[in-house]
């Protein structure tokens, strides 16, 4: 009898967490597991023609053609590359145009480059979004400050500003097995976009003054037109 009362005892409690308790909990895990198991690579052929499960093995396999299919065949000599550049006349900033390039990062001009960044593109590793930093541009304002003033000074950005993670997009239509058939996107922290976004801000203003006229592809304040 005594049993008894204990099993319903424990039945009672287990309905009662189950109709009464925290389901968004449950409802949010269900969610995010989804889309990462639709976007899971389950199985690939192997240089072999070997057919491979293991997350690791899928994963080394990966790493293997794509660092063989990007390394250079050109081996650099730095001599020659000397050589080359001694040789050339390149166009030179004139004092008044480095003074732009140089000054010191303000937060008037972090400001602006959060509000251009697109809500569109995913985050990096560590999460933060691009609505995010719109959201809570006056709070993360004095950190990016020093930390890209800081940048700047010692000519390194920190280890999460130059980490990515490589996702891999399947080709639609094909051969999903093989390894050719998946296209690599590197997906960059948005701190370090801001950065960099910043940076080009900054040389648009002076780049006309160092490429030729006859180049009006990506130089804002020319058009195609212009060649015609």
């Amino acid at each position: 009898m005594l049993h008894e009362e204990s099993a319903f005892s424990l039945y009672k409690l287990r309905r009662s967490h189950y109709e009464d308790g925290e389901k968004a909990g449950k409802m949010l895990d269900y969610q995010l597991k989804k889309p990462e198991q639709k976007h899971s690579i389950i199985s690939l052929r192997d240089g072999n023609g070997m057919i491979i499960r293991d997350q690791v093995a899928i994963n080394d396999t990966f790493r293997s053609y794509f660092s063989s299919l990007y390394k250079s065949e050109y081996k650099v000599k730095h001599q020659d590359l000397n050589h080359f550049f001694s040789n050339l006349i390149l166009p030179k900033l004139r004092e008044e145009n480095k003074g732009k390039l140089e000054v010191s990062i303000s937060e008037e001009e972090i400001h602006n480059t959060i509000k251009s960044l697109s809500n569109s593109k995913a985050p990096g590793n560590d999460g933060y979004t691009a609505k995010f930093y719109k959201c809570f541009s006056r709070e993360v304002m004095p950190m990016l400050l020093c930390v890209f003033n800081h940048a700047v000074e010692e000519q390194i950005m920190p280890p999460t500003m130059r980490t990515a993670i490589i996702s891999l997009l399947p080709k639609p239509g094909k051969d999903h097995l093989d390894m050719k058939n998946y296209r690599p996107i590197s997906l960059l922290n948005n701190d370090s976009k801001i950065f960099a976004k910043m940076l080009a801000k900054r040389l648009e203003e002076v780049v006309t003054n160092l490429i030729h006229v006859d180049q009006v592809g990506f130089i804002r304040g020319r058009l195609l037109s212009d060649n015609m």
